[in-house]
C-alpha cells in the first residue's frame, strides 16, 4: 500500500509540473520557430553579406563608408523573397532608419536593399530603393510583392516614388506613382561640350559635361512634359557614370571599355480594360476583357543613367477575351518610346453583335526599362 501510495504521489507531481511548465516550454519553442530563418532565408542572408563584401573589396575608401553603413543597418529579420521572372527572383532587405543617404535627406521615406537573383542563382544587380509616400500618406512598410508588381507593370497599391541609389550614394533614376499608374519619371542626363570658359573669358581645350536632372510628366491624355534642370559641370574626365554591377572578381571600371549589348526584344501583353470599367448596361452572365500586346527592343550600358535605353517599340495587336460575341474595333493606337520609358495608346469601340457595348478612349500603358529590361 505504501509502494502504490508513493507511486500515485509522485504521478501527480509529475502531472502538475508537466502543466505548470508545459506552456512556457511551447511558447519558447513557438518563438524560437517564428525566429528560425528557413533554408532559402538563410541562403538569401549569405549571398546578400557575399554581395557586399565584393562590392566592399574593390571599393575606394569614401564608398566603403557607404557600404559599411548599410550593412551594418540592414533588416535581416524581415528580409523578403519575391518573383520577378519565370527565371529571377528579387530580394529585399529593409534598411533601418539609423542609415542616412545624401539622397533625399530631407525627406521620410522606407529605403530597401533591392537586389535580383539569375537562373544561376547569384546576384546580378543591386541598388538601394528608397519609397517616398505620397504627401500625407503613412506607412511602416511597402505592401508584400510591391517590387514584383513594379517590374512586372502591374497596378501598385501605395502611391508615392521610388528612387533607385547606386552603391556609391549617387541617384541613378525616379519614378512617381498616382493611382497606382506611373505619372513621372526622372534622371540625370548629360551633355557635352568640347571647352570650357575660365575666368579670363578663354575656352580651354579641356572635356565638361554638363548635367541635369530631365523630369518627364505624363498627363491622362496620354501627352507627356518633358523639363530639365541645369545641376553641375564637370571636366577633364571627371564625367559621373553609373557603376556596373557583379558578384565576384568585378574589374575596376573603366569607361573606354563600356559596352552596348543589344538585347532580345522583349514581347509584353497588358490589361486594357474589362466590362467592368463601362457603364454601359451589361446583362448578367456576360463578361469580357481587352489585351494588348507591344514588343519592346532595348540596349543595356552600364555607363548610361539607368543602365540603358529602348531603342524601339512595336504594336502586335489587340485580343478581346470572354464570349464570343464580343468583337474589338481599334479606331486608333500610338506607340512612343524614350530612353528609359514607353508608351502605348489604345482607342476603340466593343460591340456585341453590332451594338456598341464600350466606348474606350485613349488608355494607356506605360513601360520602364528597368521593369522590361531588369
Amino acid at each position: 500500500m505504501k509502494a502504490n501510495s508513493l507511486v500515485t504521489f509522485f504521478t501527480k507531481m509529475m502531472f502538475i509540473l508537466s502543466v505548470v511548465f508545459l506552456p512556457a516550454c511551447q511558447k519558447e519553442v513557438s518563438e524560437d520557430v517564428v525566429l528560425e530563418p528557413n533554408a532559402e532565408t538563410q541562403q538569401a542572408i549569405k549571398k546578400v553579406s557575399a554581395w557586399l563584401e565584393d562590392k566592399r573589396s574593390i571599393a575606394s575608401p569614401e564608398k566603403i563608408l557607404i557600404i559599411e553603413a548599410v550593412k551594418s543597418n540592414l533588416d535581416f529579420k524581415s528580409i523578403q523573397i519575391e518573383k520577378l521572372s519565370a527565371l529571377e527572383n528579387l530580394i529585399i532587405v529593409p534598411i533601418k532608419n539609423s542609415f542616412k543617404s545624401t539622397v533625399n535627406n530631407n525627406k521620410q521615406h522606407l529605403t530597401n536593399l533591392l537586389l535580383i537573383i539569375n537562373p544561376q542563382g547569384k546576384i546580378r544587380k543591386g541598388n538601394i530603393v528608397q519609397f517616398t509616400p505620397k504627401q500625407g500618406e503613412l506607412l511602416s512598410n511597402l505592401p508584400k510583392n510591391t517590387f514584383h508588381n513594379f517590374y512586372n507593370a502591374t497596378h501598385l497599391v501605395c502611391d508615392g516614388s521610388f528612387t533607385f541609389i547606386n552603391m556609391s550614394d549617387k541617384v541613378l533614376y525616379e519614378l512617381e506613382y498616382n493611382d497606382g499608374k506611373l505619372t513621372a519619371y526622372s534622371q540625370k542626363q548629360n551633355t557635352s561640350d568640347t571647352g570650357a570658359t575660365n575666368s579670363t573669358g578663354l575656352t580651354t581645350p579641356t572635356n565638361c559635361t554638363d548635367w541635369y536632372w530631365v523630369e518627364t510628366y505624363y498627363n491622362p491624355d496620354g501627352s507627356s512634359t518633358t523639363t530639365s534642370q541645369y545641376l553641375y559641370t564637370t571636366c577633364n574626365n571627371t564625367d559621373e557614370y553609373v557603376e556596373p554591377e557583379c558578384t565576384t572578381n568585378c574589374p575596376v571600371y573603366n569607361p573606354e571599355e563600356d559596352v552596348e549589348t543589344v538585347m532580345s526584344p522583349t514581347q509584353v501583353d497588358w490589361y486594357v480594360c474589362n466590362y467592368d470599367n463601362y457603364t454601359v448596361p451589361n446583362p448578367t452572365g456576360e463578361w469580357w476583357e481587352l489585351f494588348s500586346t507591344e514588343r519592346l527592343y532595348g540596349t543595356k550600358k552600364a555607363s548610361l543613367p539607368g543602365g540603358g535605353k529602348f531603342t524601339k517599340i512595336e504594336h502586335l495587336g489587340e485580343t478581346i477575351t470572354g464570349q464570343s460575341v464580343f468583337t474589338w474595333h481599334k479606331t486608333g493606337v500610338t506607340v512612343a518610346y524614350a530612353q528609359l520609358t514607353a508608351r502605348s495608346t489604345i482607342s476603340g469601340t466593343v460591340k456585341k453583335n453590332g451594338t456598341v457595348r464600350a466606348n474606350v478612349q485613349s488608355l494607356y500603358h506605360d513601360f520602364a526599362f528597368s521593369s522590361v529590361f531588369p
